[in-house]
């Protein structure tokens, strides 16, 4: 991975200042505290403890500003679920090791997000309960046959191949051939990705 400029906000400075020894001993650039929205980051970093750390990504996110990855407390799922919704790029535990925050930090760079399965899941049953707009009907027409936008649905909401096989009365290498398409249609690459696309989860997602 080619060096990334990464700023670290928190609360807890021992914290912060390990975590900026862990991303500098990878030959990243990284402050402390320091967020310039002038020179803005490649990537911010932000633990959850943090007064106002939701509202600053939903902020950072409004402005097209940095990826932003959460630092959370480890199975905090409802709260990791609702910051990927407010625009978060990544969830990495603060008991996470330099491994998975530096795997994150490429993910996250790279436009993709990095979250573990249940907490897309989770992300996705959230959005979908408060009726987040997903794609708009007109976009899907422009893009999508009228039968790519039925496997699309079906495929978003869950459900295996199968499963989506059975209830449009098609085979599943029908299903598979018309997910082949949306895939390169939407500019996807798995299944994760495009239930993130259909319900609006900050952009197309990545998981570990």
């Amino acid at each position: 991975m080619s060096a990334v400029r990464i700023c670290v906000l928190g609360n807890d400075r021992l914290f912060s200042d390990g975590l900026a020894g862990v991303i500098r001993s990878a030959g990243h650039s990284c402050t402390v505290g320091d967020y310039d929205r002038g020179a803005p980051p490649d990537v911010v970093l932000i633990d959850s403890r943090m007064a106002r750390a939701l509202t600053l990504c939903a902020e950072l996110k409004r402005e097209r500003g940095p990826a932003v990855i959460l630092l959370a407390a480890p199975d905090d799922d409802l709260w990791a679920s609702r910051a990927l919704g407010r625009g978060a790029r990544g969830i990495v535990s603060r008991s996470s090791g330099a491994e998975e925050v530096l795997k994150a930090i490429a993910a996250v760079r790279d436009g993709l997000i990095w979250a573990r399965r249940r907490v897309l899941a989770a992300t996705i049953d959230l959005l979908a309960t408060a009726a987040v707009a997903h794609f708009g009907e007109a976009l899907l027409e422009q893009q999508l046959s009228a039968r790519e936008r039925e496997v699309f649905r079906h495929t978003a909401r869950g459900l295996a191949n199968k499963e989506t096989a059975g209830r449009l009365g098609m085979s599943e290498a029908t299903v598979k051939a018309h997910l082949t398409h949306i895939f390169q249609k939407l500019g996807v690459r798995c299944r994760t990705e495009l239930a993130a696309e259909y319900y609006g989860i900050a952009s197309p997602a990545a998981t570990t």
